[in-house]
């Protein structure tokens, strides 16, 4: 993989999604970032409170803002007549990654509908003075099979080098439980990915942490992530709010801790640790 600096330091992106889905989410990546260890966010132009996380982006020079492609769950920045494969009869997209990701592999996602979209994005971020620092996907959906040679090809033609590569080593046992299951199909995906991104000259971290523990890192497990960090840049996901219940009704399905991961991201054992160990924090510019 692409190290982002000399083999002997560690370094880490810690980056929070899902920037602009809901106030709560803004607010939580705010506070992470300003009064926590959180350096990197990815913003979701498609999100209700999208022009809000915009807004605070720009106030927050320091913190790396990513886009976070989005093609599931919520609603298409593209008129849906200018993408009908890729909304259902109300012009929403489909509701999860896995419902997309059997589309597209039958071939009912047409490649014209996700470029026509991807770039609409890429122009959202732009028109309000953003310049991604990366480039990663809500579900991860941009690892897959032709949408990742679609999204370097647009990426390419934004000028944007440094991208998510979504690899977190699955331990055997955790093998037998559903997520990871999905986990090693993820990885295989994410294997391809590298290999195809570090063909085309992109660059992303050494390591992934957040898809095992999603939703549910606490200052604990963080602490114990911290100790095992090796030489390199891994980059650490989390999914940060404010308030005890999910920042969207609707979200309540996906059991996540939100204020629990903003906890840990402000608990200053977590920044004695990252000091002790002398972990150099940094956003996907730093690659």
């Amino acid at each position: 993989m692409n190290r982002g600096g000399r083999a002997d330091v560690i370094a880490a992106i810690i980056s929070g999604d899902d920037f602009g889905l809901a106030p709560a989410i803004n607010e939580g990546v705010v506070r992470a970032h300003t009064q926590g260890c959180l350096t990197s966010a990815s913003l979701c132009p498609c999100g209700p409170a999208a022009d809000q996380a915009a807004r605070a982006a720009r106030a927050l020079p320091e913190l790396g803002v990513g886009l976070h492609l989005t093609l599931v769950e919520e609603r298409p920045l593209s008129p849906p007549g200018s993408v009908p494969s890729l909304v259902g009869p109300e012009g929403g997209f489909p509701p999860s990654g896995v419902v997309f990701a059997r589309r597209w592999l039958a071939g009912l996602i047409r490649p014209q509908d996700v470029r026509r979209e991807l770039r609409a994005q890429f122009d959202w971020m732009t028109q309000r003075g953003l310049a991604p620092t990366h480039l990663d996907s809500h579900d991860h959906i941009h690892v897959l099979p032709g949408i990742l040679e679609l999204v370097i090809d647009e990426m390419k033609r934004a000028g944007l080098t440094r991208l998510r590569i979504p690899w977190e080593r699955i331990p055997l046992s955790g093998a037998k439980r559903p997520r990871g299951a999905f986990g090693l199909g993820l990885n295989l995906l994410s294997r391809r990915a590298a290999r195809v991104a570090r063909q085309a000259g992109l660059a992303f971290p050494d390591r992934f942490l957040g898809f095992l523990d999603a939703g549910h890192f606490t200052a604990q497990k963080l602490l114990s992530r911290i100790a095992s960090l090796e030489p390199g840049v891994t980059e650490l996901s989390f999914h940060v709010a404010v308030g005890a219940a999910p920042p969207r009704p609707e979200f309540a399905a996906w059991g996540y801790e939100w204020s629990a991961e903003l906890a840990a991201l402000l608990d200053p054992e977590v920044r004695d640790a990252l000091n002790r160990r002398g972990v150099r924090l940094r956003h996907f510019g730093g690659l």
